[in-house]
């Protein structure tokens, strides 16, 4: 049953993301789907093949199983995902200095080409 404010190619490339995280994981479907706390295999199946919405809380179980961001089952390029893994394990001090940092590069004057 696909979720009615998802479209068939964002699910199934949810579903291969999902599938990728778990091998890079080195897990078969049976033990992310035990250490998930799913009833069945099936069900982590049906996520993988893109026939299911995974709930969100769901996701990110299975984020911190597979030890990847929950942002990398959405975003669409590698060079996002490492991004949002360092800034997810950034501390607080290290965002403020790139938030600062991106300020700075935001005040400058843009050179019109």
């Amino acid at each position: 049953m696909m979720h009615k404010h998802c479209s068939a190619p964002a699910l199934a490339q949810l579903g291969e993301r999902l599938r990728e995280a778990r091998l890079n994981a080195r897990l078969t479907v049976r033990e992310a789907a035990a250490r998930a706390g799913l009833r069945s295999h099936g069900t982590l199946v049906q996520y993988e093949n893109g026939a299911v919405l995974p709930p969100l809380d769901r996701l990110a179980t299975l984020a911190t199983i597979y030890d990847v961001p929950l942002a990398s089952f959405f975003v669409s390029s590698d060079v996002l995902a490492s991004l949002l893994t360092l800034l997810e394990r950034a501390s607080p001090d290290q965002i403020r200095a790139l938030l600062c940092a991106l300020e700075r590069v935001a005040a400058e004057p843009r050179n019109a080409g």
